[in-house]
C-alpha cells in the first residue's frame, strides 16, 4: 500500500538520526531544488538536470522474473520519492562514480532543512521499504550504512519487504534461480568451494561445481577481498548473503552467477 504521510514522517525521523551518524565519506557538490519526479529513482532539477539516485534500486515489475507482483510497492515508491524530495532544497554529494553509463549524474542526495540540517534521501527510501541497497563499482562507501537501514525494513517487513518477488532466494538449488536471469537479487548459501584463476576468484555454493551458483570477482578488488577477510579460502563453510544481478557463468551448464565486482555486494551473515 501506498505510504501514509503520517507514516512516512515516522520514518523521516528514525532514518534521518541513523542518516545524520552516517560514517560514509562523500565529495561535496552543489545545491539545488528538486523539480519532479522523473522515475522512481531519477530527479529532474531545477537547472533542468537529471540525477539518479546512487547506491538504491527501486522495486520494478520485473525483480520476481516470472512471478507476479503481489502489491503495488513500484506505485508506492514513487508516491514516496515524491512526497519526500519535489520541491525540496537539496545538496549532492558524490562518491567515486559521479555519472552511469547513458552520462546521467549518479549522486547521494541531502534533503536541506530551513536551519541548515541534512537528512539523507537514499536512507529514507530504504529504512521505508521503498528500495533495495545496490552496490556498484566506485559506489560502495555508503553501502554498509545503508544495509544497516535495509536490515530494519526487512525485520520489520516494511513495504517491498511484504512481497515474495523480493524475498531472500536459497543458493541452492541453483535451477531455481535460472529463472531469475537478468534480474537483481538477493541470494543466502554456504560457501563449499573457492575456484581461482589469474584475474578471477570464485566462490561456488554448491557440491557440483559446473551446475553450483556462484559469487565472482576480480582478484584487483581489493574492496570486495578485504571486506571478507581478505583470504577468500577461509570463506568455505561461512554463510554469505549475496547481492547482484543475475548471469550465466560462462563455460558452465547454465549455472547461475552473480558478479560483484561489477555491481553486487556480498557479506559474512553467519556471525
Amino acid at each position: 500500500m501506498p505510504v501514509s504521510r503520517a507514516g512516512l514522517a515516522v520514518v523521516i525521523l528514525l532514518a534521518g538520526a541513523h542518516a545524520a551518524k552516517s560514517a560514509c565519506t562523500l565529495e561535496t557538490g552543489p545545491e539545488r531544488t528538486v523539480a519532479r519526479v522523473i522515475a522512481v529513482d531519477t530527479l529532474l532539477l531545477d537547472d533542468g538536470s537529471r540525477v539518479r539516485l546512487a547506491n538504491i534500486l527501486a522495486p520494478r515489475s520485473s525483480d520476481g522474473g516470472l512471478e507476479p507482483a503481489t502489491s503495488d510497492s513500484d506505485s508506492a515508491a514513487r508516491l514516496a520519492l515524491e512526497q519526500l524530495s519535489v520541491g525540496k532544497a537539496i545538496r549532492l554529494r558524490f562518491d567515486q562514480a559521479r555519472k552511469d553509463r547513458y552520462g546521467v549524474t549518479r549522486a547521494h542526495i541531502m534533503i536541506r532543512a530551513a536551519d541548515g540540517r541534512e537528512t539523507w534521501l537514499q536512507a529514507l527510501l530504504v529504512a521505508s521499504g521503498h528500495a533495495r541497497v545496490e552496490s556498484r563499482l566506485g559506489e560502495r562507501s555508503c553501502v554498509t550504512d545503508l544495509l544497516t537501514s535495509e536490515d530494519a525494513a526487512r525485520t520489520n517487513a516494511l513495504g517491498l519487504w511484504t512481497e515474495s518477488r523480493h524475498r531472500v532466494r536459497a543458493a541452492a538449488p541453483p535451477r531455481d534461480l535460472t529463472a531469475y536471469r537478468g534480474t537483481f537479487q538477493i541470494v543466502s548459501g554456504t560457501v563449499t568451494a573457492v575456484e581461482s584463476a589469474r584475474d578471477l576468484t570464485r566462490l561456488l555454493f554448491g557440491p557440483d561445481r559446473r551446475r553450483a551458483f556462484s559469487v565472482s570477482f576480480r582478484n584487483t578488488d581489493r574492496d570486495i577481498l578485504g571486506a571478507l577477510g581478505g583470504d577468500a579460502r577461509s570463506l568455505i563453510g561461512r554463510t554469505l548473503e549475496a547481492r547482484g544481478w543475475i548471469d550465466q557463468r560462462p563455460g558452465s551448464f547454465g549455472a547461475p552467477d552473480i558478479d560483484v565486482s561489477l555491481a553486487g555486494h556480498v557479506r559474512i551473515v553467519d556471525r
